[in-house]
């Protein structure tokens, strides 16, 4: 069992703040969802928050969760910010036809 945190339930005031509290707290990681709001109707960050969590705390693991359209556009902006895992979130498509 691992402990990832989501930093988007943290207070975006104080986010370094938060960072630090999850980094002491020992969890594993931090999770950064990542929305785009297309692919779910909300909108969260992007690579800079990843860059942001890798200056604060070098140390604490970022595990990156792409809930957006395109994600294969972004992995690597996602990678080279410092996302050390990345999850992509599929959708099942269903394709009606009609006889």
């Amino acid at each position: 069992m691992q402990i990832l945190p989501s930093l988007l339930a943290a207070d975006a005031a104080i986010l370094g703040e938060e960072l630090r509290r999850v980094e002491a707290a020992d969890a594993d990681a931090v999770h950064l969802d990542i929305m785009d709001a297309h692919f779910v109707p909300n909108l969260s960050y992007g690579p800079d928050i990843v860059r942001v969590a890798k200056r604060v705390c070098p140390g604490l693991k970022r595990n990156v969760h792409l809930m957006m359209t395109n994600p294969d556009l972004y992995i690597d902006a996602f990678a080279e910010a410092g996302a050390q895992t990345i999850q992509i979130h599929v959708s099942r498509i269903t394709i009606w036809q009609s006889f």
